[in-house]
């Protein structure tokens, strides 16, 4: 298992990018369960970022508190704040896919 990060938030990544990066990085050194959210987590970042953790835990097939725990691994405070890079990741991707289907009709 990784170790835990302490210090100050900007250790954990504020991106998607930075997400995908650190849980490659961490890859081998995970749990055979947090192997398996990890593959989950970077294969399908927009169902992370708009469904449930409920809904993503029984399409992860594991339990809800194992996605906490991953989070936490990370060094996130929960879920919740790692699904909120998800969620930016996705909101600022549709401004950008929106410009350029508006450029393409024209």
């Amino acid at each position: 298992m990784p170790t835990k990060r302490s210090g100050p938030a900007a250790t954990i990544p504020k991106n998607y990018e930075g997400i995908v990066n650190l849980i490659t990085r961490e890859y081998p050194n995970l749990s055979t369960g947090f192997q398996q959210i990890a593959r989950f987590l970077t294969q399908n970042p927009n169902v992370v970022a708009l469904e449930s953790i409920n809904a993503v835990a029984a399409k992860c097939q594991t339990h809800p508190s194992s996605l906490v725990r991953f989070a936490q691994n990370l060094g996130y405070s929960g879920f919740k704040q790692l699904q909120s890079v998800f969620q930016t990741r996705l909101a600022t991707a549709a401004p950008r896919i929106s410009r350029a289907h508006q450029r393409s009709r024209k």
